[in-house]
């Protein structure tokens, strides 16, 4: 799903840009039949990837060159917001899943609610895009016990924070990977902007919330640059669903191998011995429990490099997994739904627009 973007503008006149800056000012929508905020303009920047308000501002100044020096220059427009909440008011489920046609409608309405006429959304730059994928593990202890697993996670080249049972993030020049527990997040940030909407109602959306697992990749300038993806009309599902798959099998090792992924002490120790000779799979399997018990950090550090990256990647290929293990973990008492993996094809994943995601965006799909 898309969820949050930035979008840069052609350069636009000074006359555009005056008339942008006053529609900022003060705008903000507000349901009267249910009293949610809708939507809300700021022209600073926004506070964090949860922020519900839209970014509108005016820009004079660019950086060009290598080393990249700031010049001034025509002014143009950075558009940033969650599509997926400009549209559903929330960003649990239900969200776009064309991220062109997603762009064209975020800056149409944009432009239709402060009253101006953006330049064509088509030639629009796009300087980042947010693509999630979210699993419904079917309870809030399950999602905790799951993000706990993640401990030991690491991705290669980059450091990793933690925070608790809720989630973990690992930022990039190119890519930033975000593995979390909507729940928490949810109560947070959004609560209270639905807290004159029915009790019902919000109720089912913290029930919703709750049992969610949401790993998002944030997509920035150079990666798109570099993969020639540059324009809203060069956006396409195909590519953001690729790079999706690529940066959770880095971060998890997880979908690198079709084969079924093991991870019981049990399993792990007939796989090694089912494809690799006795000596190996035993060598493999002693490295694999230290994985599971302190993981690859600390073994890294008291293990030959040569020796640590081959045994790992003789891991990987056959489907051998050590977080979750059941050597921290009692199998029998997991809550995590048995054999559940953050990957596209488990069929925990939640998937499909809303009806009204779907009507918005049918106008800008077929057009292109």
């Amino acid at each position: 799903m898309v969820d949050t973007v930035r979008l840069r503008s052609p350069h636009i006149s000074e006359a555009l840009a005056w008339q942008v800056t006053q529609a900022c000012q003060v705008r903000t929508g507000v349901d009267v039949a249910t009293g949610e905020v809708l939507y809300e303009f700021t022209t600073g920047s926004l506070e964090g990837s949860w922020d519900t308000r839209v970014s509108v501002q005016v820009k004079r100044q660019k950086w060009v060159g290598k080393p990249a020096v700031l010049v001034d220059c025509a002014p143009f427009l950075v558009v940033e917001g969650s599509v997926h909440k400009a549209l559903l008011g929330h960003n649990l489920t239900g969200g776009p899943e064309d991220p062109s046609a997603s762009c064209h409608w975020f800056l149409t309405e944009v432009g239709r609610r402060l009253d101006v006429e953006f330049p064509s959304s088509g030639g629009w730059q796009v300087d980042r895009l947010d693509w999630a994928e979210v699993y419904d593990l079917g309870s809030f202890a399950a999602v905790q016990e799951y993000v706990h697993r993640l401990n030991s996670a690491e991705y290669p080249r980059r450091k990793v924070a933690r925070y608790g049972c809720e989630s973990l993030s690992s930022p990039g020049s190119t890519t930033s990977v975000k593995v979390y527990h909507k729940g928490p997040e949810f109560r947070k940030h959004d609560v209270r902007r639905w807290r004159r909407v029915d009790n019902e109602v919000v109720s089912d959306l913290i029930g919703l919330a709750d049992r969610l697992l949401r790993f998002e990749v944030e997509v920035h300038r150079r990666k798109l640059e570099a993969d020639g993806v540059r324009l809203v009309d060069d956006l396409d599902r195909a590519y953001f669903e690729a790079l999706h798959d690529r940066e959770a099998a880095r971060l998890l090792r997880e979908g690198q191998c079709e084969m079924e992924q093991v991870r019981t002490h049990r399993e792990v120790k007939a796989r090694l011995d089912a494809r690799y000779s006795q000596e190996l799979a035993g060598r493999l399997f002693g490295t694999w429990l230290q994985f599971a018990a302190l993981g690859e950090a600390v073994v890294k550090a008291s293990m030959n490099r040569a020796t640590f990256y081959r045994h790992r990647a003789q891991l990987v290929d056959v489907g051998v997994q050590w977080l979750g293990a059941d050597v921290r973990v009692v199998a029998q008492l997991s809550l995590v739904p048995e054999g559940f993996r953050p990957v596209r094809t488990d069929p925990r994943r939640v998937s499909g627009e809303h009806p009204a995601v779907a009507t918005a965006l049918a106008t800008f799909q077929a057009a292109a």
